[in-house]
């Protein structure tokens, strides 16, 4: 079969979604496929289908698992398709319109070869810090007029429809995604590894020390296929990068992902579920109400906010709801690299 296929860049995630109507059940065997065309560069694919919980857009991942950054993409290709049916601001730049958006948070900006050309080359990427949401975007000159939205958005793996705010510029090379992520059901210990953190569809396993081990991610994949969980990650959070530029924390992250359907194994460049679970983990140890981090990862960097009540559940949480936190939103620059036609015959 012939399929369409828009590529989205975020922070290095690139991440295939699947335009065009494919059964279910030849899911995992078209994400397969896809995934090997070398010139894709894709490390996950997601499929279009029809909102069933109130949603303008829905994407079911390969492996049934949840995604945030695949969450993100999704509501920025509802926005491209719709971009008749919004305002669009003129102002001194995406700082601005971010800031009337309500958004909140650090900032990252990626830029990427081909300007929207349809092309699938690999960009370079330029991060900054600070107190300021994005401003960094300003200071490399992305003035002009932004389109803004908000998406919402249905994803695999979460039992509701989340809100993905959307900045869109005139050039649409890299525009600006945030999305709402669902709370964590669980965040405890787990034997030899500083926490776990379940999400419905998805559990992370958090390492610390940021030393990458193929034995700690054995382990985790052991659990996962022995619990019947639809994926994985172990997440190597480097905490001697924990410092602050104003208020926000840095931190170095590696993620690695499994898909129990696909059975595949990636080395992400990227991972939004992942840089959710760190954050909601590191807020656990956290006195106050909103805390700020960003995760460099090896190709990108993810902004994450936590909103946490102040009376919350401290560390040894519950489940469904213990961990006191109230929202968690993920968000930075994605790259537009345009959309592809793949023979996919399974």
């Amino acid at each position: 079969m012939e399929l369409h296929v828009a590529v989205f860049d975020p922070a290095g995630n690139r991440t295939l979604i699947v335009t065009d109507p494919v059964p279910p059940g030849e899911y995992g065997p078209v994400a397969r496929r896809l995934m090997d065309v070398e010139e894709l560069g894709g490390e996950q694919v997601g499929f279009l289908v029809a909102p069933k919980m109130g949603g303008q857009v829905r994407l079911e991942m390969m492996g049934g698992e949840f995604c945030g950054n695949a969450l993100r993409c999704a509501g920025l290709y509802h926005a491209l398709q719709e971009m008749g049916t919004r305002t669009t601001q003129r102002c001194a730049g995406l700082y601005h319109a971010l800031q009337e958006m309500g958004t909140q948070g650090t900032r990252t900006t990626q830029h990427f070869a081909g300007e929207n050309d349809g092309s699938l080359g690999v960009g370079t990427r330029t991060t900054q810090s600070g107190d300021n949401a994005y401003l960094a975007l300003e200071e490399m000159g992305m003035q002009g007029t932004w389109t803004t939205t908000v998406v919402r958005a249905e994803i695999s793996g979460c039992g509701h429809a989340m809100d993905v705010k959307v900045a869109i510029p005139e050039r649409r090379a890299v525009c600006f995604a945030e999305a709402q992520m669902p709370l964590p059901a669980l965040i405890v210990p787990h034997g030899g590894f500083e926490a776990r953190v379940e999400f419905d569809g998805i559990a992370h396993f958090i390492v610390r020390d940021g030393a990458i081990s193929e034995k700690a991610v054995e382990r985790a994949v052991t659990y996962a296929k022995a619990q019947g969980l639809p994926a994985c990650g172990v997440m190597f959070l480097d905490e001697a990068a924990g410092c602050l530029a104003g208020a926000v924390r840095l931190y170095a992250l590696t993620p690695v992902v499994y898909v129990r359907d696909t059975d595949s194994l990636v080395y992400e460049s990227s991972c939004a579920s992942g840089s959710s679970a760190c954050a909601a983990y590191l807020a656990q140890h956290e006195t106050g109400d909103t805390f700020r981090y960003e995760f460099d990862q090896p190709g990108g960097t993810i902004g994450a906010t936590i909103e946490k009540d102040p009376g919350g559940t401290r560390p040894g949480v519950t489940r469904h709801g213990g961990t006191g936190i109230k929202r968690i939103s993920i968000g930075g620059a994605v790259g537009l690299l345009g959309e592809a036609q793949v023979e996919a015959d399974v």
